[in-house]
């Protein structure tokens, strides 16, 4: 936390970074906080969490103790409020540390207490969860900044991993390991693509990154393809972690897949509707001069690009 901190406030372009980086440390702090607490109360009397659990009186204020910070750090969705206020305001950097290392510790440390919710988790949690995901999914639709609609759509994908805990099935580790190397993977790259347009264009707006198809169409195949693996489909190994969290809530409960229905849809559309947000075909040639100097950094970024790529059909085959 303490590097991603500075960099929000030593590094962020406006003076909203301070507001920002406040909210950062403030959630973790906060909400880690009643987790100390926890430990300090089990350690001063020679109790482990597994003894608690398993050989006393089953307590949730307890669990929301113990949980609770690595929900924020994932974050899932009515906790994530921080996240896009860091991401706007960190410099590339800073966002691609913050989406690829920072959030995967969330989902490590539930990993470590799972065994909590194997004894004690309701069906109806899983519903919930799917309501976060299709209502973080909803979200993107609504942004007009390329670095939030990113930031949403990766608390939309971390959600997922909450979703998979609560199955209590023998894929879940496996499914949340792959669904946090795609998503270290693919949101790096989602967030290099948006420093590279917002440093062409001078501007972060959505509906300002227009002619892209026309003026750089290498530009425009590379990014619609990160959108569409980001969003699950094949060969993208977040395919793999997302069929596991349908056919696990479907099993759960059969009413879940009217939600799951939507969900996918959602998740199909959102690429979609961001490269047609780009590609109106408006003129604003103030922009071309700009955008032609992004031909040499998109040569940097193929040689990553390709790597990826195959990365991901050799752990389908």
């Amino acid at each position: 936390m303490v590097p991603v901190y500075m960099l929000i406030l030593g590094w962020g372009n406006q003076p909203e970074r301070l507001i920002a980086s406040n909210y950062l440390l403030m959630y973790t702090l906060c909400f880690s906080l009643p987790m100390l607490s926890a430990v300090m109360y089990l350690t001063t009397n020679n109790f482990t969490i597994w003894d608690y659990v398993l050989n006393y009186d089953f307590s949730w204020l307890f669990i929301l103790a113990l949980v609770m910070p690595f929900f924020v750090k994932i974050p899932v969705y009515m906790l994530h409020l921080w996240l896009p206020k860091a991401h706007v305001e960190a410099p590339v950097m800073g966002s691609m540390f913050l989406a690829s290392i920072l959030l995967k510790t969330g989902v490590y440390g539930l990993m470590k207490i799972n065994g909590i919710f194997f004894k004690n988790y309701d069906n109806s949690m899983i519903t919930v969860s799917l309501i976060m995901i299709l209502s973080a999914s909803i979200m993107c639709f609504m942004q007009n900044d390329l670095k939030k609609f990113v930031a949403f759509s990766s608390v939309a994908h971390m959600t997922m991993s909450i979703n998979l805990m609560f199955s209590n099935f023998t894929s879940m580790d496996s499914g949340m390991i792959i669904l946090m190397l795609s998503h270290g993977f693919l949101s790096n790259i989602m967030f290099y693509f948006t420093g590279m347009l917002s440093n062409s264009s001078k501007t972060r707006v959505i509906h300002m990154q227009q002619n892209i198809l026309l003026m750089l169409p290498g530009l425009w195949f590379m990014i619609i393809v990160i959108l569409f693996f980001n969003s699950g489909l094949p060969p993208s190994i977040n395919m793999t972690s997302e069929i596991m969290m349908f056919i696990n809530s479907y099993m759960s409960w059969k009413i879940n897949l009217l939600i799951l229905c939507v969900l996918f849809l959602t998740l199909i559309y959102y690429p979609v509707w961001m490269m047609t947000m780009m590609n109106k075909f408006n003129q604003f040639m103030k922009l071309l001069t700009s955008m032609l100097i992004s031909d040499m950094m998109i040569l940097l970024f193929y040689m990553f690009s390709l790597i990826l790529l195959w990365w991901n059909f050799s752990i389908m085959l």
